[in-house]
């Protein structure tokens, strides 16, 4: 009789640990957001699925389909247990179609919480988002759109439109993150489109990609595209860059640096360096991109750099369209300089022969 209640009793827990696991197990496999959805596998809001990948954490790859429309969300993503380069975490559209999916909230509308973000990733890593619009449609200037902060790493942002006000101060900002990669976006509006590792003064961040987006609309009377800080291992290529004050301004980045086949359309300098630094064996590359200088003035550059060691700057096309220099240098610039950089005054709409640089 006593053997007999002793088993009934562990049965009776062992049942209860296996219920509780699957109530509160961690997420794997494939999960669906869409708030008229149904069924385990779907969460009805961002906010719900953020809130389980926080509570459960996960075992495996995810990956959230998320059904067209409009989510009137205010997100911030910690830490998640069990992530990592293999147990990645994918937010991404359901019909592949970034304008039907958007994240959106007014919150630059209130005083009291402008400064939190549409979207948050705090101390997080190895989250994508894929194909959806994250948007700012708050009415105060210092709104930002999305907020990278506490060292994340590994994360992606691919064929999304990040979309911020006229006179927000950033779109992006990052601080301290590692191996983060931003593919096939539109950034759109923002005084500061993009702006990264703008408060580390000692630590570098490193293995940053920013490859084939289009950076639009930023202000034209002293905004900038990329604003760029403390970087080890910096690649910016194949970008497009209309109608801002300044394209590209890096600062303090060292190591492998590649700038190279960007389009910008620019109204004070295009491509800006100082106190960058290549190695001897690898000189960092300023190489085939093209720069049109709108300035109605004489002043502004294509190229500006102070200060940088071991870069290679060639086969690049500025067209000056009235006045300033193609290319300034300042402060003991030491670099390996190409006699086939093609630069053109006054608009003329030319082009020289090119050579495809790769590091």
């Amino acid at each position: 009789m006593k053997n007999t209640l002793l088993f009934k009793v562990a049965l009776a827990f062992s049942l209860f640990i296996f219920h509780f696991s699957l109530a509160f197990g961690q997420l794997s496999g494939t999960y669906t957001i869409n708030p008229s959805g149904s069924g385990s596998t779907n969460f009805t809001s961002f906010t719900n699925a953020v809130n389980a990948l926080a509570k459960s954490g996960i075992s495996g790859p995810v990956v959230f389909n998320v059904a067209d429309g409009t989510y009137m969300e205010q997100l911030t993503i910690h830490a998640i247990k069990g992530s990592s380069s293999t147990n990645t975490v994918t937010f991404q559209s359901a019909s592949r179609d970034s304008s039907k999916v958007i994240l959106t909230d007014t919150s630059g509308n209130n005083l009291y919480s402008f400064t939190i973000p549409t979207l948050t990733l705090d101390s997080v890593g190895f989250i994508t988002f894929k194909e959806i619009t994250i948007q700012q449609t708050g009415a105060l200037a210092i709104a930002k759109t999305l907020i990278l902060l506490n060292s994340p790493k590994g994360c992606s942002f691919l064929n999304n439109r990040i979309i911020g006000q006229n006179s927000a101060n950033g779109i992006l900002i990052n601080y301290g993150d590692s191996g983060n990669t931003y593919k096939n976006n539109l950034f759109k509006c923002g005084s500061y489109v993009f702006v990264d590792n703008w408060d580390s003064i000692v630590n570098y961040e490193t293995d940053l990609v920013i490859e084939n987006n289009i950076i639009d609309s930023f202000d034209t009377y002293g905004g900038y595209g990329l604003l760029i800080f403390n970087v080890q291992n910096l690649k910016i290529s194949k970008n497009t860059f209309n109608s801002g004050a300044y394209g590209i301004n890096i600062e303090n980045c060292i190591k492998k640096i590649n700038i190279t086949k960007n389009k910008i359309l620019c109204w004070e300098s295009g491509i800006q360096t100082s106190n960058c630094k290549g190695t001897a064996n690898a000189p960092g590359l300023i190489c085939n991109n093209t720069v049109s200088h709108h300035n109605v003035g004489n002043y502004g550059s294509g190229i500006l750099m102070s200060g940088d060691s071991n870069l290679l700057v060639a086969y690049n096309t500025v067209d000056l369209w009235s006045g300033g220099s193609a290319i300034a240098i300042s402060n003991g610039y030491t670099f390996s300089y190409s006699s086939y950089d093609y630069f053109f005054p006054y608009g003329y709409q030319g082009g020289g022969p090119k050579q495809d640089f790769e590091q």
